[in-house]
């Protein structure tokens, strides 16, 4: 968030959210391909992105349901049965 607070939102003015939508997105992109993270050995987002789904099982990429776009990740562990689940009454 800073990063887009200090890159983005603090220098310049929009006069509508279409052009502010426009702008978060063009950052966004640019971010993600073109920027160097120092954490991420300087490489950006999307290449450190695609070097670890590469070295990555199959199966541990479904699992963990990141998407090429990097649209987050969801829990892909089922649910415990619960200890009632089955019993008649």
């Amino acid at each position: 968030i800073r990063t887009l607070k200090e890159n983005l939102l603090w220098v310049r003015t929009f006069d509508t959210v279409e052009e502010l939508r426009e702008a978060l997105i063009d950052f966004r992109t640019a971010y993600n391909e073109h920027w160097l993270i120092e954490r991420h050995g300087h490489r950006s987002p999307a290449q450190f992105r695609r070097e670890q789904m590469d070295s990555q099982p199959m199966a541990a990429q479904m699992q963990t349901g990141v998407s090429e776009t990097g649209g987050g990740t969801r829990s892909a562990r089922p649910s415990a049965p619960r200890p009632d689940a089955g019993a008649s009454q």
